[in-house]
């Protein structure tokens, strides 16, 4: 009786948290990203700036490089560069895969005319975008060449709806308040 009331009481707590589709599954409320702005972007005018929220692991990446991304959420959000460095993203809203959540902020900065759709990992495979079917080999493509890229560890807020912290590996974590614009000066990366 009083594992039956535990549950009751944990499924309580959890429900609000989510809804039921149709096919069964669950429908989490998707992540939301307020504006981005970029400072200090290598390359200048001639750049552009591409960010993939994405779920991987540095366990099967090198130390200090990316980590080894398994599913990719949603479209890739593109920037230009301008003159004076900075790179500006609106507010975007980042759907959940089930019980996936996004744990990675990479960030790639390459040439304005080059057109990045997706997610290169280092050995030359492309993770899967979150639609993707689970287990799928990933492709692999010759399109992998970025003038620069940086992985942030991203850091969720307690009812696991926002960014509350940015981290790279081996960094302090950079804390963010709700509603303000993320300002990631990328020299200090």
């Amino acid at each position: 009786m009083t594992r039956r009331l535990i549950l009751a009481l944990l499924l309580a707590a959890l429900l609000p948290s989510f809804s039921a589709q149709a096919d069964g599954g669950f429908n989490f409320p998707p992540i939301q990203v307020d504006p981005i702005v970029m400072k200090n972007v290598p390359g200048g005018a001639s750049s552009a700036v591409t960010l993939f929220f994405a779920a991987g692991s540095n366990l099967l990446s090198v130390s200090g490089s990316l980590p080894y991304s398994r599913r990719v959420f949603g479209d890739p959000l593109t920037a230009s560069v301008q003159a004076d460095g900075t790179a500006s993203f609106s507010a975007a809203s980042v759907a959940r895969a089930g019980f996936q959540i996004p744990n990675y902020l990479i960030i790639i900065v390459h040439a304005a005319n080059q057109d990045i759709t997706k997610l290169c990992n280092l050995d030359g495979g492309i993770a899967p975008q979150a639609d993707a079917v689970v287990g799928a080999f990933p492709q692999v493509s010759d399109s992998c060449k970025y003038t620069q890229v940086y992985a942030l560890h991203i850091l969720l807020n307690d009812n696991r709806t926002g960014i509350a912290a940015l981290r790279m590996h081996g960094m302090n974590r950079i804390n963010l308040t709700a509603g303000q614009p993320i300002v990631l000066d990328l020299s200090t990366l």
